[in-house]
């Protein structure tokens, strides 16, 4: 008795510790929470924050370029054999070593301001990477919220099939008890029947989705596929979501995406500027110095044959273009291409943009007034199938009319929960697509 009381409490003590375990595995999130773990972890974001520093090297590359280059140089060689004595002109049989070194430097002094506009078109690329790191930004958040309010629609949306459920069985037995006192056919127990393995079967629908669009969230932040997850209701008032409907935001210019068109534009007219380079002379300036120690020369030693042999030189390298098939040319029209081309996108993405958020606030307005008509037809349906449900027990309506109300009311209850996160969607949406302060 006593070994069965410790083992007893043995399995008491794992199970508690177990539970334990359990819950602090759990995380909660609040939706704040969830966009600043994404906005941090999130892999697209950072592989378009790697692209942003690669931009940074590059504009510092450019600026490098309008410094000199300096090169130092050294060569060694070793004969033998026959030759001519330079001091005695007789030929003798010699060995000796020869060594050359120096430093050159090059300094590109004008080549059709190619250097100074390609920093300008790499400050337009940094500035670019920027909005479309915004834009990353953006989208992510659009995806969280998205899986966020999916995720607690689907919650919500379980428990009122969990309650069809329930009252399915209750009804059930109900036509149970009718058959056998005789005041009910036996088919009617088919259709209590099938009503609930319906039910049953959009649970396991539902449920479903629902462990789909779990993955998804865990994935946009990038935290571990098993950890346990617990998300906060939403606190967003109603009156608050209705008043950012009223009047079409004035900020949508703002978007990063148009940004990064508009700079666009801009870049294409300094690479523009950048083809015309070719039709300019470019004009560098070099130096040299070097000396020479050969081991043949026995009059002199090393620090007095590299006084001696030392030279300098400086050059000025003019490059005139005349003729290349009118490459340059044909490259100049191209460009001039691209500026209407950078032009026509950006119109194009303008128009989208507007007609965006123009959409966005009329998704906002419609599902203020689905909303409203969704909780009419919710406290109606749910009065009727109240009454209907009293009038099956007593005999008044039979199971097809109990099963048309009670689905009318759960229809109408899965409408106003869908409704109710729907128009939280369509106000952050809006909000995050007229660039405007979205606090979460």
């Amino acid at each position: 008795m006593d070994k069965l009381l410790v083992r007893r409490g043995i399995s008491v003590l794992f199970l508690i510790a177990l539970s334990l375990h359990t819950i602090s595995a759990q995380e909660t999130f609040t939706l704040k929470k969830a966009i600043d773990i994404a906005l941090e972890q999130n892999l697209q974001i950072k592989n378009q924050k790697l692209n942003e520093q690669y931009t940074q090297l590059a504009l510092k590359d450019a600026n490098n370029k309008l410094l000199p280059t300096a090169n130092g140089y050294l060569t060694g060689s070793s004969s033998w054999g026959r030759g001519i004595d330079p001091f005695t002109n007789t030929y003798i049989n010699q060995n000796f070593n020869t060594y050359n070194g120096g430093v050159n430097a090059n300094w590109n002094l004008f080549n059709g301001f190619y250097d100074v506009n390609n920093i300008k078109l790499q400050k337009q690329e940094l500035a670019s990477n920027k909005s479309m790191l915004q834009k990353v930004k953006n989208d992510i958040m659009i995806d969280v919220i998205l899986k966020y309010t999916n995720i607690l629609y689907l919650q919500e949306n379980q428990k009122v099939i969990q309650e069809q459920i329930q009252i399915s069985k209750k009804n059930l037995e109900l036509t149970l008890k009718k058959i056998e006192e005789g005041v009910a056919a036996k088919n009617e127990r088919f259709k209590v029947q099938a009503q609930l393995d319906n039910e049953n079967w959009n649970l396991v629908s539902v449920s479903n989705q629902l462990n789909q669009n779990i993955l998804d969230f865990k994935q946009l932040l990038n935290i571990s596929l098993e950890k346990e997850i617990i998300l906060e209701d939403m606190a967003l008032s109603i009156p608050e979501m209705q008043q950012a409907s009223v009047s079409l935001p004035n900020t949508w210019e703002a978007s990063p995406t148009l940004i990064s068109k508009k700079i666009g534009i801009e870049k294409s007219k300094i690479a523009y500027n950048m083809s015309k380079s070719s039709l300019y002379p470019s004009l560098n300036l070099g130096f040299n110095m070097g000396s020479t120690y050969s081991s043949f020369n026995r009059f002199l030693n090393f620090g007095e044959q590299v006084e001696n042999n030392l030279n300098k030189s400086i050059s000025l390298n003019a490059n005139i273009p005349i003729f290349n098939q009118f490459q340059t040319r044909n490259k100049i029209k191209e460009a001039s291409f691209n500026i209407q081309r950078a032009e026509i996108d950006y119109e194009i993405e303008k128009q989208k943009t507007h007609k965006s958020i123009l959409q966005a606030m009329q998704n906002l307005q419609a599902s203020d007034k689905k909303l409203l008509a969704s909780k009419s037809s919710f406290q109606s349906s749910k009065m009727s199938f109240e009454n209907d449900a009293i009038k099956y027990s007593v005999g008044k309506i039979g199971t097809n009319e109990l099963n048309m109300s009670k689905s009318t009311f759960f229809n109408a209850s899965a409408a106003l929960i869908k409704d109710k996160y729907e128009m939280i969607w369509n106000y952050y949406v809006l909000k995050i697509y007229a660039n405007e302060t979205v606090v979460f």
